[in-house]
This record gives C-alpha cells, structure tokens and sequence, in this order.
C-alpha cells in the first residue's frame, strides 16, 4: 500500500512539472483602464499630404499611456513588430504601403496579426488592409463614397454602436461627428464574423469595423477619429478650422483596450493547450491509481 502511495505522489508532482504556471492572456490585460505597458507602432513613412495622420496618432496613444515608437518598411521586414502590441497605420496612400513593405513585408505583417498583433488601421491604413491583394485578413470590398457627402474634407455625422460585441461602449454617446476625408465605408462579405462599430448615419454602411484573425485582431476606421479639432492636444494644427465638440479619444481606447485583452500571442496559445494537456494528464493519474487500489 504504501509503494502505491508513493507511486502516486510521483505521478502527481510530475504531471503538475508537466502543467507549469497557469498562462494569462496578457500582464494587467484583465480591467485596465489604459494602455500602460502596450508597445504601439506607429507606420511612419507617410506621404507629405497625411503626415498629420502618423502626428495626431502618435498623441493620441501617448494619451492612452502607451509607449509609441515610430517604423518603417524594413523594420516589418526585419521583423522588428515583434517587439510590439499594436501596429497603427495611418491614413496614406495604399500604393506606398505596397511600395515600403514589399511582398516579405505584407507576409510578415499578416503572420504578425495571425500570431497575435492588433491592427489599428485608419482611412488608407484601413483600406490598405480591405483591399483583396494585401494582408488577405479581411473578407469583403469597400465603397469608394459616402452618399450624401458633397466634398472631399467635412465633418460627418456618425453612430457608435453601444451594443455591440467585443469593446465595451455601453457607456459612451451613440452621436458623433468626426473628420471625413474622401473616406468609405466596408462591405463585409456574407459569412464574414465582424463587429460594426460604428456607422455613417447617410448610409446603413460601416465607417469603422473590428474583427479577429487568428489570434490577433484589427480595427478599421474609414474616417479620421484620430484628429481632435480645434485643439491642439493631437499635435498638428491640421483641420483645426473645424469646431467639434466630442472626442472620438474614449472610445478609441476603449477599442484598443479591446484589441490588447482579445489577443492571444501564439506562444500563449500553446501554453493554455499544455495546460489543459496537464489536466488530463493528472486526471488520468489519479484513476489509474484508484484503480490499482481497488484492485488491492
């Protein structure tokens, strides 16, 4: 009796060796209320037209408490977005992101989001990734229009959909308006699992969707929710001529929080496969023990 005894000690101290420490999605993930300790990229190779973009996004991730940084197209090929939570690219002509990346950048940047990375796209930068021959993550087509818009650059009345599944905006304003620039909205495929989150009240299309892929995530915002006008915390002076009243920042962070808490690195993925592989393995244990004891 007592050599079984000892038999199952044994089997138990290794199955836990086996199982380790229980695996976390991510450090403070869980209730945060801002980014503090998510590493932000920031795509800095921008035409001269939006610059502004990369500038008021840099500011409004330094508000969510994040560290940002700026990179370029040999940092994704080098693969440098390892280092990093989100990548933010923002609005841009889709042709240089082709042009900066390359073919073994696009890969990289698609196995990044596929391992874990979040995607925070922005007018060009969001439509770079719903174009078909990019990342290959999204599935649908965009409008190249917003009917009921008559010029290039105007403030647009949007609605946040307070409902909805994934980041929580159950306590943020359903009206706002935001900085529209020859911007679209997306067409999901049929099938296609996204989140609406928010839409162009002209048109029952979305400006802005988020969606998982693999283990990683992205944010697509047709608009310019990254411009604060009329003030100057976003860094840039850029469309200050328009007066609005509301901050798109809230629910922004909400968003990224979102993104930060949803995603699983790969290697996470793994552990929490080990991990329930060790659960069985000391269930498995105990009953062949039991067994053995009966059989005594």
């Amino acid at each position: 009796m007592k050599r079984r005894t000892g038999l199952f000690i044994i089997c138990s101290i290794l199955a836990l060796l086996l199982v380790g420490p229980t695996p976390t999605l991510a450090d403070g993930a869980v209730g945060r209320e801002d980014l503090e300790g998510v590493k932000v990229a920031i795509w800095g190779e921008t035409d001269d037209m939006v610059g502004s973009s990369r500038i008021a996004l840099h500011a409004m991730f330094e508000w969510m408490n994040a560290t940002v940084d700026y990179i370029n197209g040999e940092d994704v090929r080098l693969g440098t977005l390892d280092e990093y939570d989100i990548l933010a690219m923002p609005g841009g002509q889709m042709s240089a992101y082709f042009s900066a990346l390359g073919s073994s950048g696009i890969k990289n940047l698609k196995q990044w989001v596929a391992n874990g990375g979040s995607y925070f796209g922005i007018c060009g930068g969001a439509l770079f990734v719903a174009t078909s021959r990019s990342l290959g993550i999204y599935n649908g087509t965009y409008a190249l229009e917003v009917p009921g818009d008559t010029s290039s650059v105007s403030q647009m009345a949007m609605q946040l959909n307070t409902t909805c599944e994934g980041p929580n905006l159950s306590s943020l304003p359903e009206n706002f308006s935001t900085l529209y620039w020859g911007s679209s909205y997306f067409i999901p495929a049929e099938g296609f699992d996204y989140i609406p989150i928010a839409r162009f009240q002209d048109t029952d299309g979305p400006g802005m969707i988020a969606f998982e892929y693999e283990h990683g995530n992205a944010f697509l915002s047709s608009p310019h929710p990254e411009y604060e006008e009329g003030s100057t915390r976003d860094g840039t002076t850029e469309f200050d001529a328009y007066i609005d009243p509301d901050t798109e920042w809230d629910f922004l962070l909400r968003i990224a929080i979102w993104q930060v808490e949803s995603s699983l690195p790969e290697d996470q993925g793994v552990g929490i496969l080990m991990f329930g592989l060790g659960i069985v393995g000391i269930v498995a244990v105990v009953l062949i023990v039991l067994g053995l004891r009966r059989r005594a």
